[in-house]
């Protein structure tokens, strides 16, 4: 089962082709997927760390500035550390910027460190942005790094022939996340690593256990342990293959374009309101928007009542959604992953939030 939706993620991802044979390993969850990424990379620029670990050369990894935290985790398990982590600057859409990242590793190399990992992301935390891949790839064949997408959030995208435009390019990059347990409502864990290069996963991860467990048999190609950092796995793929069997690529797909249709109306209705207000786009399924009654206060005193906002909805039941900050601006952070929501579910939640705000406004 796992091997086989390891074929139909590469496949959609597009590592699967004439020239080549996509690999992968389900995970516990992105974090997990994100570190071994990383030390794909890491192999791929110094093998020789495996077995001699490091000497005195400083890798240098780039991430976008709104990645996901996970880049921090993988840059200090790894060893190479979080100060060696580049957060690269976005623009006004929230993507990573390719001129800003090419002055980051000039800065990199001026200083003779030695760059080997660019982390783009599918589906920010924040906005949803997309990060730009084909531009990236360019610039890590200029300089020989490791290209990998964090699509934790934002790969299901692929499902959809409307959308998949979002991810133009990702089969370019070298490796590639996926958590099922998101926008595929698997139940929590099932992730996946994938990458387009065979052999590099064991290659990474593999080692030991050769004596009394790995046997060169006639099921080794089904024994997938030298391509985990882990020994004993769930049997994630068991749940992921149930809900793709159960609705199929078709089924999926739907829900990504329903949710993108339901995104649109809530866009589309908090810039009809005269006290709502987008902070930023939202190309994918998350919406930042910040209640604003006043033009005549700040953003300090925004930040407070929209935190306040959030913090009183849930204490009434109202609605359990959480804030976020983007460029400076603090606003309500609401993420649409749920088919079974409806129009009038978010006409009530931003009706909701209009009168919790006006009420705590009125309070001081």
């Amino acid at each position: 089962m796992e091997q086989e939706l390891i074929n139909q993620w590469n496949r959609l991802v597009g590592f699967t082709s004439a020239s080549q044979t996509g690999d992968g390993v389900m995970v516990s969850g992105g974090s997990q997927a994100n570190l071994i990424g990383m030390m794909m990379a890491r192999h791929h620029a110094c093998p020789d760390i495996k077995t001699n670990g490091f000497g005195h050369q400083k890798l240098i990894a780039f991430v976008s500035d709104q990645a996901h935290y996970s880049g921090q985790k993988a840059a200090n398990v790894l060893g190479i550390g979080v100060d060696n982590l580049i957060a690269v600057a976005s623009d006004s859409d929230g993507r990573m910027c390719p001129s800003a990242l090419i002055e980051a590793i000039e800065q990199s190399i001026e200083k003779g460190h030695k760059p080997f990992y660019i982390g783009l992301t599918a589906g920010t935390t924040v906005l949803g942005a997309f990060d730009p891949v084909p531009q990236c790839r360019v610039i890590a064949d200029q300089y020989n790094l490791w290209l990998h997408i964090d699509g934790a959030w934002g790969a299901p995208v692929l499902f959809s022939q409307q959308h998949k435009h979002l991810l133009k390019g990702c089969e370019l990059a070298d490796s590639f996340s996926w958590d099922a347990h998101k926008l595929m409502n698997v139940p929590i864990t099932a992730a996946v690593i994938l990458t387009r290069h065979q052999g590099m996963l064991e290659q990474t991860c593999g080692g030991g256990g050769g004596d009394y467990l790995f046997h060169n048999d006639e099921n080794a190609a089904h024994n997938l342990g030298q391509k985990s950092i882990q020994c004993g796995r769930r049997a994630d793929a068991l749940k992921v293959w149930l809900s793709w069997k159960a609705i199929g690529n078709t089924g999926f797909e739907d829900k990504v374009d329903q949710l993108q249709i339901l995104k649109d109306g809530c866009v589309e209705a908090i810039e009809n309101s005269p006290q709502l207000h987008m902070i930023g786009p939202a190309p994918y399924l998350n919406v930042l928007f910040q209640y604003r009654p006043s033009a005549d206060l700040n953003e300090v005193q925004l930040r407070e009542l929209n935190i306040a906002l959030c913090k009183a909805m849930q204490t009434q039941g109202g609605a359990f959604v959480d804030y976020a900050k983007y460029q400076g601006k603090t606003g309500i952070r609401l993420i649409l992953a749920n088919s079974d929501t409806q129009v009038s579910d978010i006409n009530r939640l931003l009706d909701n939030c209009i009168k919790t705000g006006a009420t705590l406004a009125n309070q001081g």
